[in-house]
């Protein structure tokens, strides 16, 4: 493992995180808070580099504890190829899952232009069993795909133009994570499912001029990302759930975690391997998150699901207020009087039904005596 690359992994976690984490020179760190890391298939990669931290100038985003950076496998010039490869996965215990992967290369113009396409379909098996009713068994699967375009133009020596397209997403209805005893994978203890939806989305144009010992280096590039997840937070309030606790009565957590990232970056650099060496260059970063997080009862979203669905947004958006930091909400609410009419309602709930009570009794008693 790599020190420092899951802190802060968390899509309720505050900060991002320690490891740059980059798909050839796109940076895939979020700027504030964590959200999916790509988790490209081996398959049709030229290389997974680790780079040791602190990182500096080229890979300084994140890069603190160190920076992994997934390199592309870039289309060849005039050459047909194609590959492909079928991974089949049978746990002891658990589901069977194929998952399997093709990539073609294509000259589309001689030796000047090239592209180079891959898809991987992905299907994980599952090894967990809820032993709670209703019992299911391996309900842990999922399934995502990924796919890849590369587009290379090569016009003159020295000059590379290169698109780049990559995709990937992954859906897992019930992504238990627990198991009560370490020698099981099974669990009692969740009443709800934890479901786990993200995908991601890159676009990247990087141009590279080689000019005698002095490199031009350009690269515009846009990232979304969009994480949902919904997991049982029932024992987080109430504690582990006895057998027959009603589902009604359990809690959730859900996040939604969806950002988009612009960034455009200029380099002039030496490429000599021997004497002085320099790199100069700009760097332009652009970063909106919408994050919104909820934690409630099932029962409470029943009670109140005539009012209709939450409406979410940021402050400060057209139909929505406005935050103030350091301001104190002005309130015409009277607390106390407003605890002491409480009171007087519960004590008058109370007097009724005692009321309502003894009248049932004196019918009973009646009724008795009639007879």
């Amino acid at each position: 493992t790599v020190r420092g690359i899951t802190t802060f992994s968390s899509p309720t976690a505050a900060a991002p995180q320690g490891t740059g984490m980059y798909v050839d020179h796109v940076p895939f760190n979020d700027a504030y808070i964590a959200n999916i890391q790509p988790d490209l298939s081996a398959f049709d990669l030229a290389s997974v580099e680790l780079l040791k931290g602190p990182q500096g100038t080229l890979f300084g985003g994140g890069g603190l504890s160190g920076a992994v950076r997934f390199v592309t496998q870039e289309p060849k010039l005039g050459v047909w190829e194609g590959r492909s490869f079928g991974l089949w996965t049978a746990p002891t215990d658990g589901t069977a899952a194929w998952t399997a992967g093709v990539a073609v290369n294509a000259p589309v113009y001689k030796d000047k232009l090239a592209l180079r396409v891959g898809y991987v379909k992905r299907n994980h098996p599952g090894v967990t069993d809820w032993t709670r009713e209703p019992v299911q068994k391996d309900v842990d699967t999922g399934s995502g795909k990924q796919e890849r375009a590369i587009l290379l133009w090569q016009p003159l020596d020295g000059l590379n133009v290169k698109f780049t397209h990559l995709f990937q997403d992954f859906d897992a209805q019930n992504e238990t994570t627990t198991s009560d005893t370490p020698d099981r994978h099974e669990t009692s203890r969740l009443i709800l499912p934890r479901t786990n939806i993200n995908d991601f989305k890159m676009d990247a144009l990087q141009l590279t001029y080689d000019v005698n010992d002095i490199r031009f280096f350009s690269l515009s590039s846009k990232l979304s990302k969009n994480w949902t997840t919904y997991s049982d937070a029932t024992a987080l309030i109430a504690g582990a759930p006895p057998p027959g606790y009603p589902i009604a009565l359990g809690a959730f957590l859900t996040v939604e975690d969806n950002s988009n990232a612009f960034s455009q970056e200029f380099r002039v650099q030496s490429t000599n391997s021997e004497g002085f060496q320099w790199l100069v260059g700009l760097y332009y970063y652009d970063f909106n998150l919408q994050f919104n997080e909820l934690i409630d009862t099932i029962a409470n979203q029943r009670l109140h699901g005539a009012s209709g669905a939450p409406e979410l947004g940021q402050p400060n958006s057209p139909g929505f207020g406005g935050l103030l930091q350091g301001y104190t909400e002005a309130s015409n609410v009277d607390a106390v009087s407003e605890i002491t009419a409480l009171i007087i309602a519960q004590r008058a709930y109370e007097m009724n039904s005692k009321v309502i009570s003894t009248a049932d009794n004196m019918l009973g008693v009646a009724n008795q005596v009639k007879s």
